[in-house]
């Protein structure tokens, strides 16, 4: 029953090479053509051939979003599929149980190197314009009052529906917020206190965010810091989600990857192409046990309207490589080497499946729905 899940996994792909893209007709037909990468395999259900949860890396049409969902289809659809760095070009439909398949015509999922490929340019023109839709226009300062003022004080269904609309406007509505902070209503002062800390993160998916804090951190060799990643649930319910697994514990890094990237500093120019760190994690780590022992999930809860924090320690060290001194990042499973002093923005990515189709007891037991986290960023000055 454990949910599966790798935001550190191997990417999979498909066996085979296809020769010709789908036709113009079953491109207009698709709800969604994507460029993907399948990030996690599970062997049930067994009725269906197992399960394959893809990355969505580039929209051509549709509502799936690249770089933030992530959805699962059977896996008798991707016959062969193996451990690979692939990207595969796919037609999908979605079905009125809300799962998804791969529309191929009677072809092969077509293999791509990149998203830059012609082919993807050639399918995106016979599909049409039907990318995602473009973002809302942000309400007007009149309007967040009204809303902070019926979260406040209309009736317990006006509330919830006001609430919902001031964080589905995300960091638009943090300015109103602020300033209702220091309103001579207590009402409106609550809500200002309740919904504050769940804006300022990433990107929500399935009305969960990343908040990352503290904004600006200053690290000299040695210290000894902690850093907070809150998983805010923006629905009104509580949130259950899994955080990590058994065999690594229960910290972020159990699904999550950290970046870091050098930023601007004083009398330096900012790089025409900045430079990006990624934490380099131990030998095996998030990889099945020798003795095929399973891993057990660990679930987390989130409370409704409001923020879970994990703290994650991290350790400042100075070191050599290859004959130079550099900066080290170490985190519990992990570390981030950066060339040496100076800021750097550094963000946390976390990704989860979320429960497969199949699992409609734990969808129903309000399991996030799962996809691909990205916090804000926090400025770190290392010495």
């Amino acid at each position: 029953m454990a949910l599966l899940f790798s935001g550190l996994a191997t990417l999979t792909a498909l066996a085979g090479e296809p020769s010709v893209i789908p036709d113009a007709d079953l491109a207009f037909k698709a709800d969604s053509i994507v460029v993907a990468r399948i990030g996690s395999l599970s062997a049930s259900p067994q009725e269906t051939g197992g399960a394959a949860a893809l990355w969505i890396e580039h929209t051509l049409k549709g509502k799936l979003r690249a770089g933030r969902d992530i959805i699962w289809l059977p896996r008798k659809e991707l016959p062969g599929a193996q451990l690979e760095n692939k990207l595969w070009l796919l037609c999908l439909s979605q079905r009125g149980d809300g799962t998804w398949h791969i529309q191929s015509g009677g072809r092969e999922p077509l293999k791509i190197d990149s998203v830059d490929s012609p082919k993807v340019a050639e399918l995106a023109k016979a599909a049409g314009a039907f990318g995602a839709a473009p973002e809302a226009e942000a309400p007007s300062a009149a309007e967040f009052s009204m809303w902070i003022r019926k979260a406040a004080k209309g009736s317990q269904q006006t509330r919830r529906e006001a609430s919902a609309r001031l964080l589905a406007a995300g960091d638009a509505a943090r300015t109103e917020l602020l300033s209702a902070l220091s309103s001579d209503e207590r009402e409106v002062a609550n809500v200002a206190r309740t919904l504050l800390p769940l804006t300022g993160g990433g990107p929500a998916v399935n009305k969960l965010r990343l908040v990352f804090e503290p904004a600006n951190l200053e690290l000299q060799p040695g210290d000894l810091r902690n850093i907070v990643v809150h998983f805010a649930n923006l629905d009104a319910d509580d949130m259950k989600f899994v955080l990590g697994q058994s065999a690594w514990g229960e910290t972020v890094e159990a699904a999550a990857v950290y970046r870091v990237r050098a930023l601007k500093g004083a009398g330096t120019e900012e790089p025409r192409t900045p430079q990006l760190f990624s934490a380099v994690l131990p030998q095996g780590y998030g990889k099945p046990r020798a003795d095929g022992a399973s891993s057990l999930p660990l679930v987390r809860v989130a409370p409704g309207l409001s923020t879970l924090p994990v703290a994650i320690r991290i350790e400042l060290e100075k070191a050599t490589e290859d004959g130079k001194e550099i900066r080290r990042l170490k985190f519990p499973h992990g570390s981030i080497s950066v060339p040496g002093p100076g800021r750097y923005g550094m963000r946390v990515t976390f990704e989860c499946p979320g429960p497969r189709p199949d699992q409609q007891r734990l969808i129903d037991a309000n399991y996030w729905g799962g996809g691909r986290l990205i916090s804000n960023e926090i400025t770190l000055v290392i010495k």
